[in-house]
């Protein structure tokens, strides 16, 4: 399939999908076990500090591995994600650590985690259309693209314990499917030369 003049691959979407899907719970995985190993050697408490930086980085790294087939993409969209989707959670931590958690932003966790990933897909998106504007005049619209998809993804990750982990690998499949179609819905509208 051709899109904008660019060589998108057949199963695109598949990939895609099944690449972040792994990479999401991946990057949660690797976040507590650089918490525990790295960041509790320096900070004796138990945080989260770097999970948004972990799972960012981790879904920034999928996406860019199934991006650079199709058009030229640098290290700066695994960056972007990283820093997009872990600075709202860092400064979350950090004012729960210092304040409490009775100081919560709202009293319903999966709201706070919903508008915590919005706020992470904004930046997200915002970081990343550096590199999407050259290829479409849609480029704008990655950062809503990408609001509804990590919010609605960070929320699936606070539904339960006991379905805790089905719904946060849910996560990952709503996050590769929503970011999945809109950039393929943004690769058909090149920008005017």
């Amino acid at each position: 399939m051709k899109i904008n003049n660019l060589n998108i691959k057949e199963n695109f979407l598949g990939k895609w999908i099944l690449a972040i899907s792994i990479a999401w719970p991946v990057g949660g995985i690797l976040a507590i076990i650089l918490s525990y190993a790295v960041v509790n050697l320096f900070y004796p408490e138990e945080t989260n500090l770097i999970v948004g930086l972990v799972i960012g980085g981790a879904v920034g790294f999928a996406q860019w591995f199934i991006l650079k087939k199709t058009f030229k993409v640098n290290g700066w969209w695994i960056v972007a994600s990283a820093i997009g989707f872990g600075l709202p959670i860092i400064l979350v931590v950090i004012w729960f650590e210092m304040l409490g958690h009775e100081s919560g932003l709202i009293e319903n966790e999966i709201l706070n985690r919903v508008l915590i990933g919005a706020l992470g897909g904004m930046l997200v998106g915002l970081l990343q259309i550096i590199i999407l504007k050259p290829l479409s005049n849609k480029a704008l619209w990655w950062i809503v693209i990408n609001i509804l998809a990590w919010g609605i993804s960070s929320g699936l990750t606070g539904i339960g314990p006991v379905n805790g982990m089905l719904f946060s690998l849910l996560g990952g499949v709503v996050l590769g499917a929503i970011t999945g179609v809109g950039i393929l819905w943004l690769l058909k509208f090149p920008l005017e030369k």
